[in-house]
């Protein structure tokens, strides 16, 4: 009962703690991709997501359709916006405890896991902006695609396995990133199998009456593990869904600005933006001695770590790949997926900590001094979210003032009305969002804007 109940209130706290955090985030306004989206999803229609011939940036069905039933929903109403990524932050929060606590079987580093990726300042845009949900949406597909897959491998249950090509697709159709999952999977395959009583020892300590009850559950699971015909059988399907996927993307991107004039490439600038995404999770300082310190943790942590050490590291890394070869530098919301190995990291850590902890001291001093320091360590990482969930308000203020300037010079425009204006004097205002903007809160795709010089 006293276990029941402590899961509950983990269960409990984590969301409580989004919304602490994130609450504020609620009175933004929209900012520059944002209008965007939004004017688009006036213009959806399911049969457009096979036009492929439509796409010229990238190809995310998943999130056209988020927005299209959000302003079905949401009206123009910023704050529901902001609303649904926090609270779809929060449940990204409980399935990251849920998808540990299956790799592991340890609910204390699933929860040091799940509260510390909630609480990280290093992507705060993907939740505080909109126009970024595709990064917590692809996330909750992809968790719940390793989720589904573990069970399968548990289980040997289809319904899993279908629940998991479902999910994989759907990450997919929400961010090209997500491909990355192929690896994932069997990465965790195998940080799981460390589980495994053959790993352990625990049939060598096992009774015999036990002993013979367990191997008979696992004789069936050993076979199927470790045979390469069904292993291949079990990955056969996600490798088909990831080809036609490609074969759809591939076209796309190559249509892409980024890809096409060399702001996406190959190079050494790759490792340079991997470390400095890594320094941003931590909120540290990117000079040489960080770059060398994480540069050795890295080393030591495949090499010497566990296999639960070396997958959450291998997360952080695979995730970051994909975001790794852009030539303008880093883009925080891309933090979001990689957030979570990162954050298995450093519930690793806190059992290390503990584990050390209870050489020396007490029960209840050990307890009282681990949770002192991690509860530091959330709390410098909280301060340092809610001031980028106030920057991001502050962010947005200017298309704010701009609509409400604009408003009262114009109180009413025709449909199809060209106007020209002048180019606003705050050098915030990007000057291609303003027409989507001035369309959206007239709630008329037909008007057009000139924009000229400043008055």
């Amino acid at each position: 009962m006293r276990s029941h109940s402590a899961t509950i209130l983990t269960l409990a706290t984590i969301p409580l703690i989004v919304l602490l955090t994130y609450w504020k985030a609620s009175s933004a306004y929209f900012l520059e991709d944002d209008f965007q989206w939004l004017v688009s999803a006036w213009h959806f229609r399911f049969s457009n997501l096979v036009d492929f011939s439509r796409y010229g940036h990238f190809y995310r069905p998943v999130i056209e359709i988020y927005f299209y039933l959000c302003v079905k929903a949401f009206g123009q109403s910023p704050a529901l916006f902001h609303w649904a990524s926090i609270l779809l932050h929060a449940v990204n929060g409980l399935v990251v405890y849920g998808l540990t606590r299956s790799i592991s079987r340890d609910s204390r580093l699933a929860f040091f896991a799940a509260m510390s990726f909630v609480l990280l300042p290093g992507y705060v845009d993907a939740v505080a902006w909109v126009g970024a949900i595709a990064e917590p949406l692809s996330t909750l597909f992809f968790c719940l695609t390793l989720w589904s897959f573990l069970q399968y491998l548990n289980s040997r249950r289809y319904v899993w396995q279908l629940t998991a090509m479902g999910t994989f697709a759907l990450a997919l159709l929400a961010h090209e990133s997500a491909a990355t999952v192929i690896v994932m999977m069997a990465l965790a395959d195998w940080a799981a199998s460390a589980r495994h009583p053959f790993h352990d020892g625990e049939l060598q300590r096992a009774s015999p009456e036990p002993l013979r009850r367990r191997a008979g559950q696992l004789k069936t699971a050993l076979v199927f593990r470790r045979g390469s015909l069904e292993r291949i059988a079990v990955y056969a399907p996600y490798l088909a869904l990831l080809a036609g996927y490609l074969m759809i993307d591939v076209g796309v991107s190559n249509r892409n600005y980024v890809v096409q004039q060399g702001y996406y490439r190959l190079g050494p600038h790759a490792l340079r933006n991997i470390l400095d995404y890594i320094v941003s999770l931590y909120v540290g300082k990117k000079v040489l001695m960080s770059y060398l310190g994480i540069g050795t943790a890295l080393v030591v942590f495949l090499a010497k770590g566990s296999r639960r050490v070396r997958f959450a590291t291998l997360w952080m890394l695979v995730t970051l790949l994909p975001f790794a070869f852009f030539t303008w530098g880093n883009t925080s919301r891309y933090l979001y997926l990689p957030a979570i190995g990162f954050s298995m990291l450093l519930g690793e850590g806190m059992l290390v900590l503990d584990r050390l902890a209870a050489r020396t001291l007490p029960p209840h001093w050990r307890t009282a001094v681990v949770s002192a320091i991690f509860a530091a360590i959330v709390i410098r990482f909280a301060v340092f979210t809610t001031r980028g969930v106030d920057d991001f308000v502050r962010r947005t203020e200017p298309y704010r003032q701009y609509i409400d300037g604009f408003r009262a010079a114009h109180p009413r425009l025709p449909p199809g009305v060209v106007l020209r204006v002048p180019a606003p004097a705050d050098a915030r205002l990007q000057h291609m969002y303003l027409e989507p903007l001035v369309q959206w809160e007239y709630a008329d795709p037909s008007i057009r804007l000139q924009i000229g010089p400043g008055s």
